[in-house]
């Protein structure tokens, strides 16, 4: 697909689509520092790049997701070749093989040359998906023991084109055996010094197969946190009854264009036509909210109506702040009924969800 862009009032430039014989280094030197680019509204942590596997071959990268799946990352030049799809796979299987003292010594030693600053698996994951707070020290380590490290693989596979062929494999491995694999296609374009990278999902949106697809070990916890297990750790009454009716507001919308998806741990994600609007995670005595692309009126709403505006914060993810109190979460309710009146087209004042 040409990609333009507006050079000035109503001309376009094209924006050149730019082989050069060295996108496998570049990429993965912009995938390494921008790991957003790999997954739809997905955080990945690198911990490893090139590692030597027992049988002498490089994996490109190595990272983790918030459930602690380990995530292979393969990139390609040009056409996927076929092989790529096995060489891929073989990678998934070596890490399936390695236990925790040997993913730590990779990202230690990933540590030591890209300076990091952290020691082991565990430190890569609360550096990129927790936050800490000094009100809650032992918070972070009982995060972190209940995440099961490499109790599943993913494999995502970068390039520039698939082959039909590919693809209908990618997607057999993906819906029929359970394998998590994602076909990632990408375009490197350049108009003048501005660079540009399109992606596109081609095998990644549709459901894994739960036929073949790893069981967790006996006693590991499940990926998602139940309502139950939140409603037994979480300490105020508010966070109690949050734990019971946040669902039940989105439910209560009765609006097939807004629903709540759980993902991994405390995590929920609040989505309006299939496209994330906010997540939310549950603290022992708070929520921890991130609205995704906030516009000017919406951080004045926040600023102006939290309980607590000076921790309210900018990150790559969106704008991340706190709920603490009834009148807080109406903050949120609020938001998200006026995204969705304007995505129905209709700009009236919003009800109030109470």
């Amino acid at each position: 697909m040409p990609i333009f862009r507006m050079a000035q009032p109503g001309r376009f430039v094209h924006f050149e689509k730019t082989p050069f014989q060295e996108v496998e280094k570049v990429l993965e030197d912009w995938i390494q520092a921008n790991p957003h680019l790999l997954l739809e509204d997905e955080r990945i942590a690198i911990f490893s790049r090139q590692p030597k596997t027992a049988y002498g071959k490089f994996p490109d990268l190595l990272g983790v997701d918030v459930a602690g799946a380990c995530v292979v990352v393969e990139l390609k030049r040009g056409q996927a070749p076929r092989d790529v799809i096995a060489q891929a796979l073989e990678y998934a299987a070596w890490v399936d093989s390695r236990d925790l003292s040997e993913l730590d010594n990779l990202a230690r030693e990933y540590a030591l040359h890209y300076n990091t600053g952290t020691e082991t698996l565990a430190d890569v994951y609360r550096q990129a998906f927790i936050e800490v707070s000094s009100d809650t020290p032992g918070e972070v380590s009982q995060v972190i023991d209940h995440v099961t490290f490499n109790n599943q693989q993913r494999v995502v596979i970068v390039a520039e084109n698939f082959l039909p062929e590919t693809e209908q494999t990618l997607r057999y491995l993906r819906t029929k055996l359970g394998v998590d694999i994602t076909g990632l296609q990408f375009g490197v374009h350049r108009a003048g010094e501005e660079t540009l990278v399109q992606t596109d999902i081609v095998v990644g949106r549709e459901s894994v197969a739960n036929g073949f697809a790893k069981s967790p070990p006996s006693g590991a916890p499940a990926a998602t946190e139940s309502d139950e297990s939140i409603a037994a750790r979480v300490r105020t009454p508010f966070m109690k009854q949050a734990v019971r009716t946040i669902e039940a507001w989105i439910e209560d919308l009765d609006d097939s264009n807004v629903e709540l998806w759980h993902g991994a741990h405390s995590y929920h994600y609040i989505r309006i036509r299939g496209k994330n609007q906010i997540y939310y995670q549950y603290k022992k005595a708070w929520l921890s909210f991130v609205l995704y692309e906030a516009s000017t009126s919406e951080a004045q709403e926040l600023s102006s109506r939290l309980s607590k505006p000076g921790e309210i914060r900018e990150n790559s993810d969106g704008t991340r702040f706190y709920v603490v109190t009834q009148d807080d979460l109406q903050v949120v309710k609020d938001i998200v009924r006026a995204r969705l009146d304007r995505l129905s087209g209709d700009s009236s004042e919003p009800a109030s969800w109470s």
